[in-house]
């Protein structure tokens, strides 16, 4: 009796060890998961609101969030006429992605500005998610090289309240522009990038002309 209960401690012993390095496998596992780079891309609605943003006016803003599990980029929220300060209330604490659409001054003194869009990482660096991190930086990256006409700058803030009027003069970006300036790449960026449809199948040959009598 005592033999058998010796081997019962064993066994439930060893079952107890078995399933606490199972647990250590999983965690580790997730762990080994949560540090790999993710690139996120924009979906078709996505595009589509991109491309609004060629007819909006300064101070119109687009706010991406990244799924990691899907890949996707999401849009949170369309907004327009919104401050610098005021956007920095809608993404306080949160890793978003921000297209912000203001003016950039021409350097020939007129006064005059022309449309852009920036690209801001609002990174908060009282974030330690590390997944998150590999996932908005990289796809940041991304969305400039696919969209190098319509962004003209990207940026990382890790304060969200140092994105102000002054933050955005001394890079010499303006809360206008001029209308007349304007140009139109958005459509031509974001139809290059959707999938392109299959090329139309060739015509057939025409017939050979009849032998000569």
């Amino acid at each position: 009796v005592k033999q058998n209960k010796f081997t019962i401690i064993i066994i439930m012993f060893a079952t107890g060890a078995l399933q606490r390095d199972n647990e250590g496998s999983v965690a580790a596992a997730s762990s080994g998961s949560s540090s790999e780079t993710v690139v996120c891309t924009l979906d078709d609605a996505g595009l589509k609101a991109l491309q609004k943003l060629d007819g909006k006016p300064a101070k119109s803003a687009l706010v991406l969030k990244c799924v990691r599990k899907t890949k996707k980029i999401v849009v949170e929220d369309e907004l327009d006429d919104i401050a610098p300060g005021e956007l920095a209330d809608e993404v306080i604490g949160d890793c978003r992605l921000v297209a912000y659409k203001c003016g950039y001054k021409l350097p020939d003194n007129s006064g005059r500005a022309s449309p852009v869009v920036i690209l801001i990482w609002f990174n908060p660096a009282e974030s330690s998610e590390i997944a998150m991190k590999r996932t908005y930086y990289p796809t940041q990256k991304d969305l400039m090289t696919k969209f190098p006409m319509v962004f003209k700058l990207d940026y990382q803030v890790t304060n969200a309240y140092d994105f102000s009027d002054d933050w955005l003069l001394k890079k010499n970006y303006v809360l206008h522009f001029d209308t007349d300036i304007t140009k139109n790449v958005f459509n031509a960026q974001a139809e290059s990038c959707r999938t392109p449809a299959p090329a139309p199948a060739p015509a057939p040959a025409p017939a050979p002309a009849p032998a000569p009598a």
